[in-house]
Formats: structure tokens, sequence, C-alpha cells
């Protein structure tokens, strides 16, 4: 059990949303629009229109003008804000740092809790 919920906050603790910047680059006869980190599908996202229109999504297709999800279709030309859902490094990092810490606590608080059962 304890185990089990040791995993839980490990594995929800793994991840942030960063920024995204979005571009508009120019063709001969068009434009088109460029985002750094790149999006792929699949990526969760949480955004804001120009409207004022917010939400998030999965990722199920990018071209060069929108992003489409299940249930919404963005405009690249209309997004105010972009944050793709990334793995943090740092929040992994001190997450499998505090499970391993977790872990060996409760393991010698049994052991001890064991060992002095025996001597009673």
């Amino acid at each position: 059990m304890t185990l089990l919920m040791v995993a839980v906050m490990v594995l929800s603790g793994c991840s942030s949303y960063k920024k995204v910047k979005v571009e508009q680059e120019p063709t001969l006869h068009s434009h088109y629009f460029l985002t750094e980190p790149p999006l792929y599908v699949g990526d969760k996202i949480k955004y804001r229109l120009k409207d004022g229109r917010k939400g998030e999504l999965a990722i199920e297709k990018i071209t060069a003008q929108e992003i489409v999800g299940k249930n919404a279709t963005l405009p690249l030309s209309q997004i105010a804000m972009l944050e793709k859902k990334d793995i943090s490094t740092v929040k992994t990092g001190a997450a499998i740092g505090g499970g391993a810490i977790a872990i060996g606590v409760i393991l010698t608080v049994a052991l001890a809790t064991g060992l002095a059962s025996a001597f009673i």
C-alpha cells in the first residue's frame, strides 16, 4: 500500500507546463508558423486564444496553420499563450530521491519494529 502511494506521488510530480513560442514565418506567397520547442502529435497543451477562449487538449494533428485536437481546432494565428506539458527533470529527480528516502525510512522502521518485537 505504501509503495503504491509512493509510486503515485513519483509519477504525478514529474511533469510541468513549459511556454511554447509561436512565430509566423513568411514564404514566397503566404506564411507558416513555427513553434519552439516543437510540438508533436500526442503532446498535451494548454492554450489561450486572442479572443479569450482557453483550454487544454491532446494534439491529434498539426499543420503549418493550425493545431487539431479531439474537440477543437486552434488556428496558430489566434494563439495568445501556448504551453506544452513536459517531463521536468528537476521534479523527477526530487520525486525519485524523496521516494527512495521514504522507502528507506519505512523499511528501517519496519525492520526496527520487527527486531524490537523479537526481543520482547
